[in-house]
Formats: structure tokens, sequence, C-alpha cells
């Protein structure tokens, strides 16, 4: 089985996609950690989003620019 690029898909690359979904299930739950706390204090919903959607926006321009480079 090769990718688009004709590369092998070995037994590294498998437990890299393993590792990389298991990234976005933590992550995922970190989020959801952070809107519920500020939303027991009493932030709005439309607030906390403000709050968190910098630092998203800035991780994925990095990976954006480092993958160009």
């Amino acid at each position: 089985m090769s990718l688009v690029d004709g590369q092998p898909f070995a037994a590294t690359s498998m437990i890299g996609v393993i590792v990389l979904a298991g990234l976005v299930v933590h992550n995922s739950l970190l989020i959801i950690d952070f809107i519920q706390g500020y939303m027991k204090r009493g932030m709005p919903l439309s607030e906390v989003g403000a709050v968190r959607l910098r630092p998203i926006l800035l991780a994925a321009f990095d990976i954006i620019l480092g993958l160009a480079a």
C-alpha cells in the first residue's frame, strides 16, 4: 500500500497516525474542559470562543508555515 507520493506506508507511519489520532482526542477533551470551566465562572460562550480562537489560529498558521518551508 502506498501514499499519493509513492512512499510506502510502513509500521512507523501507522504508529504516527495512531499517535496523531490520540492527540486530536486529547486536545478536544481539553478544549471542552476549558469551555466548561469558563462557562461555570459566568463567561458567555461567545467570549469563551474568542479567548480560545487566537491560540488555535496561531497554531494553525505555525503548522502551515512549517509545512511550506
